[in-house]
């Protein structure tokens, strides 16, 4: 994959659920996971995206989602 086709991947990933972020950042895990080299372009996009870096966002909704399911 070039450069510029994992742009327009990143693109299409951007619009998944209508940008729903918690979708957007299932998606572009995946996607970072298949394509490594493009985890840079991914993480900036959702940090343009959000305001919130995908690690930081990943690791805040991990806690929310264990609080919800704690006895």
């Amino acid at each position: 994959m070039r450069k510029d086709e994992a742009q327009k991947v990143i693109e299409i990933i951007f619009e998944c659920d209508g940008g729903c972020k918690y979708c957007v950042s299932s998606l572009l895990d995946l996607f970072i996971a298949n394509f490594s080299e493009y985890e840079d372009i991914a993480k900036k996009a959702f940090e343009n995206k959000f305001g919130i870096g995908m690690e930081d966002f990943l690791s805040q909704s991990h806690k929310e989602h264990s609080r919800k399911n704690e006895p």
